[in-house]
């Protein structure tokens, strides 16, 4: 019998990816480091002890990696982690979930083949992390996304959120002009992750959407949300940036639409689509909620 699924970090990726999975007939095992978010959750901290102490391996056959441990400041400590990690999971499929920040961005439209060029210490970790994964053998697939967006389990992603409060509070912020990303919907992203997990495809595989600039992609979503962004001004990369402004990111995905058959939703069709999907729900609850109050005792 085939073994189960188990996504290491249930953020706001994981979230969405444990979710795609239950969708898909395939309920998971999920982890947590600090704070359960999910029922069922099993605590796990990566750095503190290995796998086989917080699961039986023998029922797992794939692992999909989304948790967020490539910001620690001490790189060998996470490259020792990972290495032990990948090796106590040497018999399964596993997909690691990298980022577009390995790139200088200085060309942008990056394809899987291009060398990258990490300028941040995050960006250098989660470069370390592929390369260990790389170099372990195992049956793997390693996707880099760009800027992931969205609602998961009805949570909007930091990024929108915090600039829908700032709206909302009726301040003035900028966002770059000349900054350019592939923005892809993170449920989207975590339907890409599932079935990459179930596929024979190994190697790396680039998942963004399209390439637009951080002050398109804020006005576009914003504006989608319904939001008043006349206080959303256009700014452009100061000279002498540090080193965490990378000007061009943006991915090509063409190996994804061939591998798959997946094209990235437009940033306003995905926010159009979760505002229908919602009213749906509010007005089968209103249908609900309508039948029970006039039901005689």
């Amino acid at each position: 019998m085939a073994g189960r699924t188990i996504v290491i970090g249930t953020g706001f990726l994981g979230l969405a990816v444990v979710r795609a999975l239950q969708q898909a007939g395939d309920p998971p095992l999920h982890t947590f480091r600090r704070n359960p978010i999910l029922p069922g959750s099993i605590r796990f901290d990566l750095f503190t002890e290995t796998l086989a102490a917080a699961v039986a391996l023998s029922e797992i056959d794939t692992l999909i990696f989304t948790a967020k441990v490539e910001d620690a400041p001490d790189s060998s400590h996470l490259e020792a982690a990972m290495r032990s990690l990948f090796h106590v999971c040497r018999k399964m499929r596993i997909v690691y979930l990298s980022s577009d920040a390995v790139f200088d961005g200085r060309k942008g439209m990056y394809v899987e083949a291009d060398s990258p060029n990490p300028l941040t210490l995050y960006a250098r970790n989660k470069k370390a992390c592929e390369d260990i994964l790389m170099d372990t053998g195992n049956d793997f697939c390693i996707i880099r996304p760009s800027y992931v967006y969205g609602y998961s389990c009805g949570r909007l992603d930091p990024r929108l959120a915090q600039a829908r409060a700032l709206l909302r509070k009726g301040c003035q912020f900028g966002r770059f002009v000349n900054m350019y990303k592939s923005p892809m919907e993170v449920n989207q992203l975590a339907r890409i992750v599932v079935r990459a997990s179930r596929s024979p495809f190994q190697g790396m595989l680039h998942a963004g959407g399209e390439r637009m600039s951080v002050h398109d992609f804020f006005k576009k979503s914003l504006t989608s949300m319904r939001e008043d962004t006349h206080r959303l001004v256009p700014e452009r990369i100061p000279p002498n940036a540090p080193p965490e402004f990378l000007a061009d990111t943006s991915l090509d995905s063409r190996l994804l639409a061939d591998t798959f058959g997946e094209r990235p939703v437009q940033v306003q069709d995905a926010f159009s689509n979760f505002i229908e999907s919602r009213n749906e729900l509010r007005g089968r609850f209103r249908i609900l909620a309508s039948g029970r109050a006039t039901k005689s005792p």
